[in-house]
Protein backbone atom coordinates (compact mmCIF):
# COMPACT_ATOMS: atom_id res chain seq x y z
CA UNK A 1 0.00 0.00 0.00
CA UNK A 2 2.86 2.48 0.73
CA UNK A 3 4.28 1.82 -2.75
CA UNK A 4 1.15 2.66 -4.44
CA UNK A 5 1.20 6.13 -2.22
CA UNK A 6 5.08 6.73 -3.79
CA UNK A 7 4.13 5.25 -7.15
CA UNK A 8 1.40 8.07 -7.10
CA UNK A 9 3.71 10.89 -6.20
CA UNK A 10 6.13 9.19 -9.12
CA UNK A 11 3.94 9.56 -11.50
CA UNK A 12 2.45 12.94 -10.80
CA UNK A 13 6.23 14.49 -10.38
CA UNK A 14 6.84 13.23 -13.83
CA UNK A 15 3.97 14.48 -15.51
CA UNK A 16 4.78 18.50 -13.98
CA UNK A 17 8.43 18.07 -14.80
CA UNK A 18 7.95 17.06 -18.26
CA UNK A 19 6.04 20.10 -18.97
CA UNK A 20 3.45 18.32 -21.02
CA UNK A 21 0.72 20.17 -21.94
CA UNK A 22 -2.55 18.26 -20.65
CA UNK A 23 -5.68 18.76 -22.24
CA UNK A 24 -7.43 15.42 -22.18
CA UNK A 25 -7.52 12.79 -24.90
CA UNK A 26 -11.03 13.14 -27.27
CA UNK A 27 -11.67 10.36 -30.44
CA UNK A 28 -14.39 11.26 -32.12
CA UNK A 29 -17.18 10.62 -29.34
CA UNK A 30 -14.58 9.31 -26.77
CA UNK A 31 -13.69 11.32 -24.26
CA UNK A 32 -10.53 10.51 -21.68
CA UNK A 33 -9.85 12.89 -19.12
CA UNK A 34 -8.12 12.29 -15.41
CA UNK A 35 -6.36 13.61 -12.30
CA UNK A 36 -3.71 13.18 -9.75
CA UNK A 37 -2.67 15.18 -6.54
CA UNK A 38 -0.37 14.89 -3.83
CA UNK A 39 -0.16 16.67 -0.32
CA UNK A 40 1.61 16.77 2.51
CA UNK A 41 -0.39 17.16 6.38
CA UNK A 42 1.24 18.67 9.78
CA UNK A 43 0.01 19.80 12.69
CA UNK A 44 1.20 20.93 15.81
CA UNK A 45 -0.77 19.14 17.83
CA UNK A 46 -3.46 16.25 17.60
CA UNK A 47 -3.39 13.76 14.85
CA UNK A 48 -6.04 14.59 11.86
CA UNK A 49 -6.80 12.34 8.75
CA UNK A 50 -3.89 10.12 9.75
CA UNK A 51 -0.36 11.00 11.54
CA UNK A 52 -0.37 14.47 11.00
CA UNK A 53 1.23 15.41 14.63
CA UNK A 54 4.33 13.99 12.46
CA UNK A 55 3.77 14.92 9.29
CA UNK A 56 2.15 12.74 6.36
CA UNK A 57 2.52 12.51 2.99
CA UNK A 58 -0.89 9.80 2.80
CA UNK A 59 -2.27 12.49 1.16
CA UNK A 60 -3.15 12.02 -2.87
CA UNK A 61 -5.70 11.10 -5.16
CA UNK A 62 -5.51 9.88 -8.93
CA UNK A 63 -8.44 9.32 -11.25
CA UNK A 64 -9.10 8.48 -14.94
CA UNK A 65 -12.51 8.76 -16.70
CA UNK A 66 -14.05 7.85 -19.43
CA UNK A 67 -16.93 9.42 -21.38
CA UNK A 68 -18.96 8.50 -24.84
CA UNK A 69 -22.28 9.68 -26.85
CA UNK A 70 -23.77 6.65 -27.72
CA UNK A 71 -26.34 8.50 -29.08
CA UNK A 72 -27.97 11.90 -29.00
CA UNK A 73 -29.66 11.50 -25.97
CA UNK A 74 -27.99 8.32 -24.39
CA UNK A 75 -24.20 8.99 -22.45
CA UNK A 76 -21.92 6.56 -20.98
CA UNK A 77 -19.29 7.82 -18.17
CA UNK A 78 -16.79 5.67 -15.67
CA UNK A 79 -14.05 6.80 -13.21
CA UNK A 80 -11.75 4.80 -11.65
CA UNK A 81 -10.04 6.30 -8.49
CA UNK A 82 -7.48 5.60 -6.08
CA UNK A 83 -7.50 7.81 -2.90
CA UNK A 84 -4.58 7.36 0.40
CA UNK A 85 -5.82 10.00 3.11
CA UNK A 86 -4.64 9.01 6.49
CA UNK A 87 -6.50 5.40 7.72
CA UNK A 88 -8.76 5.93 4.44
CA UNK A 89 -8.55 4.66 1.10
CA UNK A 90 -4.76 3.14 1.29
CA UNK A 91 -4.51 3.72 -2.78
CA UNK A 92 -7.16 0.74 -2.87
CA UNK A 93 -8.32 0.98 -7.19
CA UNK A 94 -12.32 1.34 -6.84
CA UNK A 95 -14.68 2.24 -9.33
CA UNK A 96 -16.00 5.95 -8.12
CA UNK A 97 -18.73 6.12 -10.40
CA UNK A 98 -20.27 4.55 -13.88
CA UNK A 99 -23.57 5.39 -15.15
CA UNK A 100 -25.43 5.54 -17.79
CA UNK A 101 -27.74 9.26 -18.62
CA UNK A 102 -30.24 9.23 -20.75
CA UNK A 103 -31.93 12.45 -21.55
CA UNK A 104 -35.51 12.21 -22.72
CA UNK A 105 -36.55 15.72 -22.14
CA UNK A 106 -34.61 19.41 -19.84
CA UNK A 107 -36.62 18.28 -17.26
CA UNK A 108 -36.49 14.43 -16.90
CA UNK A 109 -33.39 12.37 -17.21
CA UNK A 110 -32.61 9.34 -16.02
CA UNK A 111 -29.43 7.46 -14.90
CA UNK A 112 -28.27 4.46 -13.61
CA UNK A 113 -25.18 2.69 -12.19
CA UNK A 114 -23.22 3.56 -9.82
CA UNK A 115 -24.04 7.03 -9.44
CA UNK A 116 -22.44 10.43 -7.62
CA UNK A 117 -24.92 11.34 -5.22
CA UNK A 118 -26.29 14.92 -4.89
CA UNK A 119 -25.55 16.29 -1.24
CA UNK A 120 -24.90 19.87 -0.36
CA UNK A 121 -23.75 21.82 -3.60
CA UNK A 122 -20.01 20.22 -3.80
CA UNK A 123 -19.98 16.43 -2.94
CA UNK A 124 -19.82 15.38 -6.39
CA UNK A 125 -16.89 17.97 -7.20
CA UNK A 126 -14.99 16.70 -4.11
CA UNK A 127 -12.15 15.49 -7.03
CA UNK A 128 -12.11 18.92 -8.94
CA UNK A 129 -9.14 20.43 -7.02
CA UNK A 130 -8.81 23.04 -10.14
CA UNK A 131 -12.19 24.28 -9.49
CA UNK A 132 -11.84 25.33 -6.18
CA UNK A 133 -9.04 27.27 -3.81
CA UNK A 134 -9.39 25.35 -0.42
CA UNK A 135 -7.15 22.26 0.16
CA UNK A 136 -9.55 20.62 1.70
CA UNK A 137 -13.51 20.49 1.74
CA UNK A 138 -15.07 22.05 5.19
CA UNK A 139 -15.17 19.19 7.41
CA UNK A 140 -18.24 20.81 9.29
CA UNK A 141 -20.41 19.56 6.36
CA UNK A 142 -18.53 17.49 4.24
CA UNK A 143 -16.67 15.28 7.45
CA UNK A 144 -14.27 12.47 5.69
CA UNK A 145 -15.56 10.57 8.47
CA UNK A 146 -18.53 10.32 6.88
CA UNK A 147 -17.42 10.63 3.30
CA UNK A 148 -18.32 7.15 2.84
CA UNK A 149 -21.97 7.84 3.74
CA UNK A 150 -22.18 10.16 0.89
CA UNK A 151 -19.99 10.05 -1.97
CA UNK A 152 -22.27 7.54 -4.13
CA UNK A 153 -24.49 5.05 -4.60
CA UNK A 154 -25.59 1.71 -6.37
CA UNK A 155 -28.90 2.57 -7.98
CA UNK A 156 -30.80 5.20 -10.16
CA UNK A 157 -32.17 8.90 -10.43
CA UNK A 158 -34.34 11.03 -12.45
CA UNK A 159 -33.08 14.69 -12.86
CA UNK A 160 -33.89 17.75 -15.14
CA UNK A 161 -34.21 21.07 -15.27
CA UNK A 162 -37.12 22.97 -15.06
CA UNK A 163 -37.72 27.21 -16.34
CA UNK A 164 -40.23 28.34 -13.74
CA UNK A 165 -41.02 31.90 -15.48
CA UNK A 166 -39.30 34.94 -13.93
CA UNK A 167 -38.11 33.42 -11.20
CA UNK A 168 -35.30 31.50 -12.82
CA UNK A 169 -34.94 27.82 -13.35
CA UNK A 170 -34.96 24.60 -10.83
CA UNK A 171 -32.32 21.93 -11.12
CA UNK A 172 -33.79 18.28 -9.25
CA UNK A 173 -32.67 14.78 -8.44
CA UNK A 174 -34.36 11.84 -6.86
CA UNK A 175 -32.93 8.94 -6.35
CA UNK A 176 -32.68 5.55 -4.19
CA UNK A 177 -30.35 2.54 -3.93
CA UNK A 178 -27.30 1.35 -1.84
CA UNK A 179 -23.64 1.03 -1.45
CA UNK A 180 -21.25 -0.67 0.11
CA UNK A 181 -18.77 0.80 2.84
CA UNK A 182 -15.39 -0.44 3.77
CA UNK A 183 -14.79 -1.68 7.21
CA UNK A 184 -12.69 1.44 7.83
CA UNK A 185 -15.29 3.47 7.46
CA UNK A 186 -14.26 6.01 10.20
CA UNK A 187 -18.39 6.82 11.66
CA UNK A 188 -19.29 3.19 12.74
CA UNK A 189 -15.37 2.47 13.84
CA UNK A 190 -15.28 5.49 16.07
CA UNK A 191 -19.22 4.71 17.40
CA UNK A 192 -17.93 1.47 18.77
CA UNK A 193 -14.49 2.83 19.98
CA UNK A 194 -16.62 5.30 22.35
CA UNK A 195 -18.80 2.24 23.72
CA UNK A 196 -15.79 -0.09 23.94
CA UNK A 197 -15.78 -0.37 27.82
CA UNK A 198 -19.51 -1.52 27.73
CA UNK A 199 -18.18 -4.34 25.08
CA UNK A 200 -15.46 -5.41 27.02
CA UNK A 201 -17.15 -5.78 29.81
CA UNK A 202 -19.36 -8.21 28.84
CA UNK A 203 -16.18 -9.49 27.25
CA UNK A 204 -17.56 -9.19 23.34
CA UNK A 205 -15.12 -8.79 20.75
CA UNK A 206 -15.85 -6.04 18.82
CA UNK A 207 -13.80 -6.30 15.03
CA UNK A 208 -15.78 -5.53 12.47
CA UNK A 209 -16.91 -8.22 10.20
CA UNK A 210 -19.15 -6.49 7.23
CA UNK A 211 -21.00 -3.07 6.76
CA UNK A 212 -23.94 -2.70 4.27
CA UNK A 213 -26.30 -0.44 3.62
CA UNK A 214 -30.03 -2.04 3.10
CA UNK A 215 -31.47 0.72 1.65
CA UNK A 216 -31.31 4.64 0.92
CA UNK A 217 -33.21 7.20 -0.82
CA UNK A 218 -33.67 10.69 -0.96
CA UNK A 219 -33.27 13.83 -3.05
CA UNK A 220 -31.88 17.61 -3.83
CA UNK A 221 -33.49 20.41 -5.19
CA UNK A 222 -31.62 24.03 -6.25
CA UNK A 223 -33.09 27.17 -7.47
CA UNK A 224 -31.21 29.36 -9.60
CA UNK A 225 -32.23 32.80 -9.35
CA UNK A 226 -33.09 34.69 -11.92
CA UNK A 227 -30.12 37.12 -11.80
CA UNK A 228 -26.68 35.90 -12.25
CA UNK A 229 -24.62 34.17 -9.36
CA UNK A 230 -27.27 33.12 -6.40
CA UNK A 231 -27.57 30.02 -5.54
CA UNK A 232 -30.03 27.81 -3.10
CA UNK A 233 -30.18 24.43 -2.11
CA UNK A 234 -31.64 21.91 -0.14
CA UNK A 235 -30.93 18.22 -0.17
CA UNK A 236 -31.82 15.28 1.95
CA UNK A 237 -31.81 11.30 2.47
CA UNK A 238 -32.35 8.60 4.49
CA UNK A 239 -31.89 5.22 4.90
CA UNK A 240 -30.48 1.55 6.78
CA UNK A 241 -27.64 -0.43 7.32
CA UNK A 242 -25.84 -2.86 9.34
CA UNK A 243 -22.89 -3.23 10.98
CA UNK A 244 -21.81 -7.06 11.63
CA UNK A 245 -19.26 -7.63 14.40
CA UNK A 246 -17.62 -10.68 15.50
CA UNK A 247 -19.92 -11.42 18.43
CA UNK A 248 -22.15 -8.40 18.10
CA UNK A 249 -24.74 -6.57 15.10
CA UNK A 250 -25.28 -3.04 15.24
CA UNK A 251 -28.30 -1.94 13.16
CA UNK A 252 -27.68 1.69 11.81
CA UNK A 253 -31.08 4.17 10.70
CA UNK A 254 -29.67 7.38 9.01
CA UNK A 255 -33.21 8.70 9.55
CA UNK A 256 -32.27 12.13 8.06
CA UNK A 257 -29.32 13.67 6.45
CA UNK A 258 -29.53 17.02 5.27
CA UNK A 259 -28.16 20.08 3.81
CA UNK A 260 -29.07 23.87 3.22
CA UNK A 261 -27.06 25.43 1.18
CA UNK A 262 -25.99 29.24 -0.75
CA UNK A 263 -23.63 29.98 -3.03
CA UNK A 264 -23.45 33.50 -4.25
CA UNK A 265 -20.19 35.06 -7.41
CA UNK A 266 -19.75 38.41 -7.74
CA UNK A 267 -17.61 39.27 -10.58
CA UNK A 268 -14.31 37.49 -9.07
CA UNK A 269 -15.83 36.85 -5.73
CA UNK A 270 -17.49 33.50 -4.36
CA UNK A 271 -19.25 33.19 -1.70
CA UNK A 272 -20.72 30.20 -0.17
CA UNK A 273 -22.40 29.12 3.49
CA UNK A 274 -23.82 25.64 4.17
CA UNK A 275 -25.34 24.02 6.91
CA UNK A 276 -25.34 19.85 7.55
CA UNK A 277 -27.53 17.60 9.90
CA UNK A 278 -27.53 13.82 10.54
CA UNK A 279 -29.58 11.83 12.38
CA UNK A 280 -28.67 8.62 13.06
CA UNK A 281 -29.94 5.72 15.19
CA UNK A 282 -27.64 2.75 16.49
CA UNK A 283 -28.73 -0.32 18.12
CA UNK A 284 -25.96 -3.02 19.64
CA UNK A 285 -27.13 -6.42 19.65
CA UNK A 286 -25.36 -9.68 20.81
CA UNK A 287 -26.16 -13.53 21.53
CA UNK A 288 -25.78 -14.16 25.31
CA UNK A 289 -26.95 -17.58 27.02
CA UNK A 290 -28.53 -18.44 23.61
CA UNK A 291 -30.75 -15.40 23.38
CA UNK A 292 -30.45 -12.12 21.29
CA UNK A 293 -29.97 -8.98 23.39
CA UNK A 294 -30.24 -5.19 22.79
CA UNK A 295 -27.04 -3.69 24.71
CA UNK A 296 -26.77 -0.18 23.23
CA UNK A 297 -29.13 2.36 21.41
CA UNK A 298 -28.49 5.17 20.56
CA UNK A 299 -29.99 8.15 18.87
CA UNK A 300 -27.09 10.78 17.30
CA UNK A 301 -27.69 14.34 15.81
CA UNK A 302 -24.72 15.73 13.95
CA UNK A 303 -24.43 19.07 13.22
CA UNK A 304 -22.65 21.18 11.42
CA UNK A 305 -22.53 24.69 9.13
CA UNK A 306 -19.65 26.99 7.38
CA UNK A 307 -19.21 30.26 5.53
CA UNK A 308 -16.59 30.70 2.72
CA UNK A 309 -15.07 33.37 0.60
CA UNK A 310 -13.39 32.90 -2.07
CA UNK A 311 -11.28 35.53 -4.34
CA UNK A 312 -9.52 34.90 -7.54
CA UNK A 313 -7.29 37.70 -7.56
CA UNK A 314 -5.65 37.06 -10.68
CA UNK A 315 -5.87 34.29 -13.23
CA UNK A 316 -2.83 32.84 -11.52
CA UNK A 317 -3.52 33.69 -7.67
CA UNK A 318 -6.52 32.91 -5.49
CA UNK A 319 -7.32 33.57 -1.64
CA UNK A 320 -9.92 32.36 0.56
CA UNK A 321 -11.15 31.84 3.72
CA UNK A 322 -14.15 29.98 6.01
CA UNK A 323 -14.88 29.48 9.51
CA UNK A 324 -16.93 27.14 10.49
CA UNK A 325 -18.66 24.26 13.68
CA UNK A 326 -19.19 20.65 14.02
CA UNK A 327 -20.61 19.02 16.32
CA UNK A 328 -20.59 14.94 16.66
CA UNK A 329 -23.62 15.45 19.44
CA UNK A 330 -26.05 18.35 18.79
CA UNK A 331 -27.14 18.14 21.96
CA UNK A 332 -24.02 18.00 24.06
CA UNK A 333 -21.90 20.94 22.32
CA UNK A 334 -20.06 21.30 25.71
CA UNK A 335 -19.19 17.70 25.55
CA UNK A 336 -20.35 17.41 29.12
CA UNK A 337 -22.03 13.90 28.01
CA UNK A 338 -18.49 12.60 26.40
CA UNK A 339 -16.81 12.98 29.70
CA UNK A 340 -19.73 11.04 31.32
CA UNK A 341 -19.38 8.01 29.21
CA UNK A 342 -15.81 7.78 29.70
CA UNK A 343 -13.79 10.16 32.28
CA UNK A 344 -10.49 9.81 30.76
CA UNK A 345 -12.24 11.83 27.55
CA UNK A 346 -11.80 15.61 27.01
CA UNK A 347 -15.18 17.99 26.83
CA UNK A 348 -13.40 19.90 23.82
CA UNK A 349 -13.73 16.15 21.64
CA UNK A 350 -17.83 17.47 21.48
CA UNK A 351 -16.91 20.60 19.21
CA UNK A 352 -14.35 21.58 16.20
CA UNK A 353 -14.10 24.85 15.34
CA UNK A 354 -12.42 25.72 12.14
CA UNK A 355 -10.78 29.20 11.05
CA UNK A 356 -9.06 28.54 7.57
CA UNK A 357 -6.78 30.42 5.45
CA UNK A 358 -6.36 29.01 1.47
CA UNK A 359 -4.37 29.87 -1.39
CA UNK A 360 -4.09 28.72 -4.56
CA UNK A 361 -1.52 29.50 -7.22
CA UNK A 362 -2.43 28.79 -11.21
CA UNK A 363 0.93 27.04 -12.33
CA UNK A 364 -0.73 26.64 -15.77
CA UNK A 365 -4.36 25.99 -16.72
CA UNK A 366 -4.57 21.87 -15.31
CA UNK A 367 -2.02 22.27 -12.49
CA UNK A 368 -2.10 24.42 -9.36
CA UNK A 369 -0.24 24.66 -6.18
CA UNK A 370 -2.17 25.25 -2.56
CA UNK A 371 -1.39 26.22 0.87
CA UNK A 372 -3.43 26.13 3.80
CA UNK A 373 -3.70 26.70 7.61
CA UNK A 374 -6.48 25.42 9.95
CA UNK A 375 -7.01 27.35 13.20
CA UNK A 376 -8.48 24.69 15.46
CA UNK A 377 -10.32 24.53 18.67
CA UNK A 378 -11.53 20.96 19.69
CA UNK A 379 -11.04 18.18 18.56
CA UNK A 380 -15.00 16.89 17.38
CA UNK A 381 -13.90 15.27 13.96
CA UNK A 382 -10.79 14.19 14.94
CA UNK A 383 -10.51 10.29 16.02
CA UNK A 384 -10.77 9.27 19.72
CA UNK A 385 -8.71 5.92 19.13
CA UNK A 386 -5.92 8.29 17.11
CA UNK A 387 -5.95 10.91 20.10
CA UNK A 388 -5.12 9.54 23.35
CA UNK A 389 -6.82 12.17 26.03
CA UNK A 390 -3.58 12.59 27.99
CA UNK A 391 -1.95 13.89 24.75
CA UNK A 392 -3.94 16.21 23.26
CA UNK A 393 -4.31 19.88 23.27
CA UNK A 394 -7.61 21.63 22.34
CA UNK A 395 -6.12 24.82 20.49
CA UNK A 396 -3.78 23.45 17.64
CA UNK A 397 -3.24 24.34 13.90
CA UNK A 398 -3.23 22.14 10.77
CA UNK A 399 -0.96 22.79 7.74
CA UNK A 400 -1.46 21.40 4.67
CA UNK A 401 0.08 21.32 1.09
CA UNK A 402 -1.10 20.04 -2.07
CA UNK A 403 -0.39 19.98 -5.61
CA UNK A 404 -2.76 18.66 -8.87
CA UNK A 405 -2.99 17.79 -12.12
CA UNK A 406 -5.79 17.96 -14.31
CA UNK A 407 -5.71 15.99 -17.86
Amino acid sequence: MKSNRYSALIVCLVILLSGYQTNGFAEENIELHGFVSQGYLKSTENNYLGNSKKGSYEFNEIGINIASALTDDLRFGIQFFSRDMGDFGNNELIVDWAQLDYNWRDWLAFRAGKIKMPFGLYNRKRNADMLRTAVIFPQSVYPEGMRDFVVGLYGASFHGTKRIGPLGYLDYELFGGTFNLPDDTMYIRELIYRHRNTLEILNLDYTIVDLSIEHIEGGMLIWNAPFPGLRIGVSDFTGEGEAVLEDATIDVSFDEISALSLEYDFKNITFAAEYMSMKISTEVYAEINSKIIKLLKNHARLEGWYAEIAWQATDWFALGTSYGEYYPNAKDKDGSELVEIDKTNEDYFGWQKDLTISTKFNISEYWCVKFETHFINGLGLASLEDNPANKTEEDWVLFAVKTSLNF
